[in-house]
């Protein structure tokens, strides 16, 4: 799923309980449109918001909830590791994955999501920025899928609105190499890479899951290395991938 991909959406601040989350359910109805969606002052997000979202029903009641659904294939479920989210959102939402509940954003956990249209569940997080979460695949099928997201406002006296997000799909390649959690050092941040003696290898850094740059390489490696990276963790989001090289 693209950052600008088309979406069904419904924002007239009706509840819609349940039933909308589910594969079944009819949304010919609804609106369609390219994210991002909402309502924010210019330049806070890197994406131009393509559709726009009203912050009040024609009743000028605040609307606390937006829904949104897409589909999108999967050949076989069990070859991606993990599915990952780059999410554009303000304030909170909650993710289900062919009408199961698959993860949550800034809504505590403990707090009902269906039917609460008109509560204010979530937490503000920071505008412009994005969120990078796991999608579990446990309810992911063969072929289509469905993805459903509720997006809650933190309060009915917001002034703004955002959804968008990106989907990408991690799979691990035989005999690739295995890279540690980054830890934190006071010259910068660690990884250490694992693969096969004599091989090829090289360690890749991006901000945005999408943009890699080459970091370091190895050629006839001996098994294991460590690469620091000298940009300080405050200087935003870094992603570490290890990568055979042919």
């Amino acid at each position: 799923i693209d950052q600008n991909s088309n979406w069904r959406y419904e924002g007239s601040g009706l509840n819609l309980s349940n039933a909308w989350r589910f594969p079944g359910y009819d949304d010919s109805g609804w609106s369609n449109g390219a994210a991002l969606f909402g309502l924010e002052d210019f330049g806070i997000y890197q994406w131009p918001l393509l559709t726009p979202l009203a912050l009040r029903t024609v009743n000028n009641a605040p609307i606390i909830t937006y829904y949104f659904r897409t589909h999108f294939t999967l050949e076989d479920p069990a070859v991606p590791t993990s599915l990952v989210v780059e999410g554009y959102i303000d304030d909170g939402a909650v993710w289900y994955l062919n009408g199961r509940e698959a993860l949550r954003l800034r809504i505590p956990g403990n707090a009902p999501a269906d039917g609460v249209a008109n509560t204010a569940l979530a937490s503000s997080g920071s505008e412009g920025v994005a969120s990078y979460v796991f999608l579990p695949l446990t309810n992911a099928v063969a072929g289509d899928n469905v993805l459903a997201v509720e997006v809650h406002q933190s309060s009915a006296n917001s002034s703004d609105v955002v959804f968008g997000m990106a989907l990408y799909s991690i799979t691990s390649l035989t005999n690739g190499p295995v890279l540690s959690i980054p830890a934190q050092t006071p010259n910068g941040t660690s990884v250490t890479l694992e693969g096969i003696s004599g091989r090829n290898y090289a360690v890749d850094v991006s901000t945005n899951f999408i943009n890699w740059v080459p970091a370091i390489s190895w050629t006839n490696f001996t098994g294991s290395a460590e690469y620091l990276d000298p940009v300080p963790a405050s200087s935003g989001n870094r992603f570490y991938r290890g990568r055979l090289v042919q």
